[in-house]
Parts: C-alpha cells; structure tokens; sequence
C-alpha cells in the first residue's frame, strides 16, 4: 500500500497560537493558524466516568481527562487544526487517495523540540482526531494513519532487509509492582512472529535487572527491542522511568538518558517498542516523553502509550501489532491493528484506551527495511 504524505508543522505565536504550515501533500502547500483547544493537553485516568467533561477556568478551553467523550475531545482537536487553507487541502489530499483506490494518507505532526510551545504539541492526543462530518476517528479510517515526527539534527540511513530479524523482548515486573502476565504476552508475541512472512529470531530477558540488559544489546545486532513491565513517575522531579528489577528482584529506575545510552551504541536497531503498564494519573511525564527522548536522540522508530493501560490491553496490543508486522504491514497500519485489538477488549464505546499507543518515526514510507514491502 502506497502512502501519501500530509506533513504539517508548528511554530509558536505565543499564548497558546501556533502558526501551522503544511508542508507536503496530494493538494499543495498552505499555512494557517492553531489555537491549543484544550487547558490541558496530557490525558489522564477521570476517577468517575460520569465526568464527561469538564469545563476550567479558562474560558472556552476544555479541560480533557479520560472520562471525557473521546468523539468530543477528537472533535475540538479537530476543528481547530482544520481550518481555512489548510482543510481544504485535507479534503483534497484525502478525496486524491480515496479515488486512487491503492493510497492512505499519512498524517505527519512535525514537531521541532527546541521551538518554543513543543511540549504543548508533542503532548496533544492527535490519535483521538475525530471528523463530525463522517462520524469517524482519523485513527480508524482505513486511508488514513497519524505519525509523529521530531525534527532532529541526525540522518536515517537506510538498512537492506536482513536474513533473519533480531527481537529482543525485555519483561520486568519488580516485586513491590502490581503482577503482570508477561509470560502470556511472551508467548503471543512469539506466536505471532513464528508465521511471519521473514524470519525473526526472538531472545527474552526475564525479571530483567539494568546489568542484563546491558549485557542482551551487545550479544546480537537487534533490531527491535520490546520493553513489557511497569513504567512510573518521579515522585519528586515528575520524570518518567521504566521499572527494572534489581538483583533482589526490587524495583531499579531506568531513566530515559540511562536508556539511551544502553541502545545508543547498537547502529542496527529500527524500534523501540514501550508496552509498558501504568497504573497512576498521567501528564506529559509518561512513557512518551521517554519515546520523544528516545527520538530526539535519533532511534529511527518508537512506540509508546501516552496514557495509562492495563495488563489485558497491552497484550492485546501487543499480539496484533507483532501479527501484523509479521505480515509485512508497515508500522504505521502494525499500529492501526494494534489499537483495534485495544477496542475489542471493551464494549464501552465511549472507551479511548485504544488510542493511547503513539508512533514517533522518520523512517522512510514507515518500513523497517529497504526493500520490506
């Protein structure tokens, strides 16, 4: 399936405006303006679902929780990013792939992260787009997929596809952390890629401690790395970490820059996969802010969830996910699948869990590969 690019990106105005260009797309070029709709902009685990909304003291702005209407919240991000030139050119580039039969269109939010007001975009819940006019979440249209983009000063040098890809599957689930069900997630991963339409080669690392999984990255050249466990927050300076064990099977902080510099030196990683479990109210210190970090560092791909999500949804995610890269889908229709099987696990339709994983990319047209189509 071929992709077309509609690449926009931001650049702050102050107070909230962002002055908004579109870069690349079937239609053209045009620029417009963006206005934060929200008081908040990270999602968080509403105590009561009868909350549906909640309006704060800012006048006009919405504040978003996840007991808030995901079609509302999706709606509002919507029409104020859609506006004037730039809908138009939407329409057109989403009418050109419809009637090309064999297109998707392919959201980019570029974001540079030393602008000013890049936390604020970074943070946004893009995946929750949601079009009055079709009654549809943007994440759901089969043309469309959203990808986040960080512009960083680092090349992406292409990769032929190799004989056998290398996965790595990191599991940790410290001793004073609620217990997860890693070997079920274990098996399915590995259950999904056994069928794949090329090789994968799966090595685990259980009750993972920092040392060992210094030791995992250098004995093979991976190319994926999936971390399944806890991921939790800084009390004290807000800063997010994932939860290792230590040689007692006690809970050792792994932060974003002890992270990367564990990967940095593997030059043939691709991904970097967050399926991590949390289980506290979320702001712009989650896993995604270790993704966003992983990216600015220059990690070609990462996924991570930009909110809470439980044990069965992870799995979920991440059966589906694995399934369908072992299908040779790209990452971004890999993800699209994943959020589906999230869905599936509920009946509440007004449930957004399914868009909490996020893909940050610059690899070319989303394929791990040169040559994996």
């Amino acid at each position: 399936m071929r992709y077309e690019n509609f690449s926009l990106t931001f650049s702050s105005a102050g107070e909230g405006r962002f002055l908004t260009r579109v870069l690349d797309s079937p239609a053209g070029q045009a620029s417009g303006d963006f206005i934060l709709p929200f008081a908040n902009s990270s999602l968080r685990r509403g105590s009561e679902a009868a909350a549906r909304r909640n309006i704060s003291k800012e006048e006009g702005k919405v504040e978003i929780s996840q007991s808030s209407r995901p079609e509302e919240i999706g709606s509002l991000l919507f029409n104020a990013l859609f506006t004037g030139d730039i809908a138009q050119l939407f329409f057109q580039s989403l009418g050109y792939v419809t009637a090309k039969g064999d297109r998707r269109l392919r959201l980019i939010i570029r974001v540079n992260p030393n602008e000013e007001g890049a936390a604020s975009i970074t943070s946004l819940p893009w995946e929750l787009l949601y079009y009055n006019g079709t009654h549809k979440f943007l994440a759901f249209d089969l043309s469309i997929s959203i990808v986040r983009y960080l512009e960083v000063q680092q090349p992406i040098t292409s990769t032929p596809l190799p004989s056998r890809i290398q996965l790595l599957l990191i599991t940790f689930n410290p001793r004073e952390t609620p217990t997860l069900e890693l070997k079920g997630e274990r098996r399915r991963i590995q259950s999904a890629v056994s069928g794949s339409l090329h090789p994968f080669a799966l090595t685990t690392v259980q009750q993972a401690t920092i040392d060992e999984l210094c030791r995992a990255t250098r004995e093979s050249p991976f190319h994926v790395i999936h971390f399944s466990g806890h991921g939790e927050i800084d009390s004290e300076s807000g800063e997010p970490f994932l939860a290792l064990e230590d040689e007692k099977g006690s809970t050792a902080r792994l932060s974003a820059r002890m992270l990367y510099s564990i990967l940095s030196p593997l030059s043939t990683l691709r991904l970097v996969v967050l399926n991590s479990c949390l289980d506290q109210e979320l702001t712009l210190g989650s896993t995604v802010s270790l993704a966003s970090y992983l990216s600015m560092q220059g990690i070609p791909a990462v996924i991570a969830h930009q909110s809470a999500i439980n044990d069965i949804e992870a799995i979920a995610f991440s059966q589906s996910f694995y399934e369908a890269l072992a299908r040779g889908k790209c990452l971004d229709e890999a993800l699209s699948e994943g959020r589906l099987a999230i869905r599936a696990q509920f009946n509440d339709y007004h449930s957004w869990t399914w868009a909490t994983p996020v893909l940050f990319s610059r690899l070319p047209s989303n394929e791990l590969f040169e040559g994996d189509d």
